[in-house]
């Protein structure tokens, strides 16, 4: 799923083909429905970029690959394995880049943490009006994932029927090929005639409409964890597997969960317990949801399509990148926005306060509208690109380049590489009169201008 997020954010700037198995189209059906290329070969005539999500491939498949691959992109959670990879991301909440640096070539970009956890563009429409009170929480929803691991499922559901205080809601999400499905189905209609109602989605394309309508989650350790904090959901959480150990641990010291430990230590009245206490709690669900929202902001696919740009190049050849903003970056902009140069021609002449920038900052990293990058040139910080969606699709584009790189071409390659990143969006750009220097810049780049002020350009345009 994690690829398939990726591929979809990818569709209008590459061609994508995805190589598996038909196993794996029969586990995850919703890859044949996706629209993309599928292919049961090992390899391709050529591809810029492979990206690899499967825990038994490692090293000796990835650098068999560098025959037909330009690139490589590994996503991994569990920094086990030796890897020959240009970038590798794992999204979970406390992993360091240290824990891949003696399992990767020293070019490669680690990229860890939430800052990229990869979610669907439905999270984040979900997200910025989701608005969450636990007055009266009855909504459950339980997701194990599409294998229903240890049989899970129907031990929650067991479980739940043992909850007599007050009616249930409970959707109950699976896979047509989990292992006990017609005792998952047998038990929603037990619970169907008595004080609760169950509803079972198998293969559902919903997941995101049933996540905020929930009041909390019992699931497990996987990635659907980085989309139950981004909804802010409270959660419950059974640990199926080994991987999951690192991950909960995570997230319940956060306060976004409550992990219950490992399934076949537990047993129904613990569960019940648990599972009452924190249900009846409307201030520990409130709580526990500010704590989940903040761990994951949703910009991370956004911020991963950055490594997958063709470079551009300054007027003197060398290349300029666009990488993501995050928080060790508040001080390098800041120091920028001090600059009396900068200032000329900015709406606000007055340089920001160190606390108001903080603020400011603070705030961007998580406005999922809201897109932060630095411009690389040469190996390093050169300026700043900000894109704001306004509405769909459509971009406010802000620029700022060091004064002491300018005339290098990097505004023009800024805006070429912001083409890259999101090739069918219309952007925009507000330019002072007197700012003759970005007036050329916008219309040698393509755009049109609106009247004194304004410039877009569409995609057809750029």
């Amino acid at each position: 799923m994690r690829c398939l997020t990726l591929a979809t954010a990818l569709k209008h700037s590459h061609q994508i083909t995805f190589l598996c198995t038909e196993e794996t189209l029969e586990s995850v059906p919703v890859l044949r429905e996706s629209g993309f290329r599928i292919s049961h070969a090992d390899t391709l005539d050529h591809a810029d970029w492979l990206i690899v999500d499967h825990y038994g491939l490692d090293k000796s498949f990835e650098t068999s690959a560098r025959e037909w691959a330009d690139n490589i992109l590994v996503i991994d959670d569990l920094a086990d394995r030796d890897h020959d990879c240009d970038v590798l991301v794992d999204q979970t909440r406390g992993r360091k880049a240290g824990d891949y640096k003696k399992l990767v070539p020293s070019h490669c970009n680690i990229l860890t943490g939430t800052d990229f956890a990869l979610l669907k563009n439905e999270y984040a429409q979900l997200r910025a009006s989701l608005s969450r009170t636990f007055e009266n929480p009855k909504n459950i929803l339980v997701s194990f994932g599409g294998v229903n691991p240890k049989n899970a499922t129907e031990f929650t559901l067991r479980a739940l029927s043992a909850f007599n205080d007050f009616p249930l809601s409970i959707d109950v999400v699976t896979g047509a090929h989990a292992g006990g499905l017609d005792e998952i189905k047998k038990l929603c209609e037990e619970i169907n005639g008595g004080m609760h109602t169950a509803e079972l989605y198998v293969n559902t394309p919903e997941m995101p409409r049933l996540m905020a309508k929930a009041d909390m989650c019992i699931g497990a350790g996987g990635t659907t964890s980085w989309e139950r904090c981004f909804l802010k959901l409270p959660s419950l959480a059974l640990e199926l597997a080994d991987n999951q150990t690192f991950v909960l641990k995570q997230l319940d010291e956060a306060g976004a969960i409550k992990n219950l430990g490992r399934i076949e230590d537990l047993d129904q009245q613990t569960f019940v317990e648990e599972f009452s206490k924190l249900l009846k709690s409307a201030s520990e669900l409130q709580t526990m949801s500010d704590k989940a929202a903040a761990i994951v902001n949703g910009k991370g696919t956004e911020r991963l399509k950055c490594f997958l740009l063709r470079p551009e190049k300054a007027k003197d050849d060398a290349p300029v990148i666009l990488r993501p903003m995050l928080e060790e970056h508040c001080k390098l902009l800041f120091d920028w926005q001090q600059i009396p140069e900068v200032r000329k021609f900015a709406r606000n002449k007055e340089p920001p306060k160190w606390e108001e920038h903080q603020g400011w900052f603070e705030n961007t990293l998580h406005n999922v509208n809201r897109h932060l990058y630095f411009i690389e040139y040469s190996g390093q910080p050169a300026g700043m690109l900000r894109l704001d969606e306004n509405m769909q699709n459509t971009y406010e584009v802000s620029i700022l380049v060091d004064p002491q790189y300018h005339g290098m071409g990097l505004a023009s390659a800024a805006l070429s590489l912001a083409r890259q990143l999101l090739p069918n969006a219309l952007f925009k750009a507000e330019v002072l009169e007197a700012n003759e220097a970005s007036h050329k810049l916008f219309q040698k780049a393509g755009y049109k201008a609106i009247d004194d002020t304004w410039y877009e350009q569409t995609a057809a345009q750029g």
